[in-house]
């Protein structure tokens, strides 16, 4: 019963998801605007600094916790067979990775002033998770199809996910869904598409800019009032026009009145494409011991940075990563409850 139910659900998924890829190839191919358009936003200036200074605030933030649960509990260790262990290590931990990214965000806000540098756009903000709605039905059924084949060669296993069953606390259930569809959605998306992604894709749109590679900050920059036209407020100088070839950078404060901006899209998603493979495979990689959950989450990791890469915003990634985990863990707790297995 529950195998058919998921089944049938599945297949009106795909079904969806096979229908919005084909109306995106058919105005891709007569070249009109589809949803993965690419927006008119900048490259972005993260540098090795902002990946290293959050690698140490969510290394800071987790030893912290792991601090609080040792003196609270005398846990110096979480096992993961241990399911009250793991309750309120979800609940601790998750609350520290959640602080972690929200410092992280802070940091970066700190230090460029303006929200599109965070991934996020507060005028395009419904259209975002309108957008992470849509990217639900692209992304995650071809996904979810190509797991269903896996498992059949090969177990999953996920100890959050082991967590819910028929004799589980209500507490510890909680615990499970605050981790999958708040904690790992927000988390991971910073984590992963805002500062690895944007850093990256900076690093190869810009290969001879080493030093801004290395610190962040600075850009190429445009005139607001000539924005949208190629190579608008800058000199046309044979000079000016070799170094904008270059793709060469001013040297500028990134923060200041004039945020910079790429003059062409060209410049823009010109070598990005390495980037999102990059950070779609360590996405993967982090999934490792799940059985063959790395190879379908390559494949998602992949749809949402080429989404991040197109939009500028990690909010569509966001809702699109919590539209999957919501589904996943509603369609578990339905079958533990109502279709338990014998």
């Amino acid at each position: 019963m529950a195998i058919t139910f998921i089944g049938i659900i599945l297949i009106c998924f795909l079904i969806t998801s096979i229908a919005l890829w084909r109306r995106e190839f058919k105005a891709l191919k007569i070249n009109q605007p589809h949803l993965l358009s690419p927006r008119d936003s900048f490259t972005p200036p993260l540098g090795f600094t902002d990946v290293l200074a959050t690698i140490v605030i969510f290394s800071g933030t987790h030893a912290f916790a792991m601090t609080a649960i040792t003196m609270l509990t005398g846990v110096r260790e979480m096992d993961l067979s241990n399911v009250q262990q793991m309750t309120w290590g979800n609940f601790v931990l998750g609350t520290a990775q959640l602080l972690s990214a929200g410092l992280a965000m802070l940091f970066l806000w700190l230090r460029y002033r303006d929200p599109r540098a965070l991934g996020v756009s507060p005028k395009t903000l419904f259209a975002d998770i309108t957008l992470g709605g849509f990217g639900f039905f692209l992304f995650v059924p071809p996904m979810l199809m190509l797991q269903s084949v896996l498992t059949v060669f090969w177990e999953y296993e996920h100890p959050t996910l082991e967590m819910i069953t028929a004799d589980s606390s209500l507490l510890t259930i909680l615990s499970a869904w605050w981790v999958a569809t708040i904690v790992a959605p927000v988390t991971e998306e910073i984590l992963f598409r805002v500062i690895l992604l944007g850093w990256l894709m900076r690093c190869f749109a810009t290969p001879h800019d080493f030093l801004g590679g290395l610190s962040g900050g600075n850009g190429p920059r445009s005139n607001d009032s000539t924005e949208g036209t190629p190579n608008a407020g800058l000199d046309n100088t044979p000079n000016a026009c070799a170094d904008l070839n270059a793709h060469n950078y001013t040297r500028d404060n990134w923060a200041s009145s004039q945020l910079p901006r790429p003059v062409a899209d060209s410049y823009r998603h010109r070598r990005t494409w390495p980037p999102v493979i990059i950070v779609a495979l360590l996405f993967a990689l982090v999934h490792i011991g799940q059985g063959p959950a790395p190879i379908p989450i390559f494949f998602l990791g992949a749809g949402l940075c080429f989404m991040y890469r197109q939009t500028g915003s990690v909010v569509p990634c966001i809702v699109t990563h919590f539209l999957l985990n919501t589904f996943s863990m509603s369609i578990l707790t339905i079958q533990q409850f109502w279709f338990p297995a014998p």
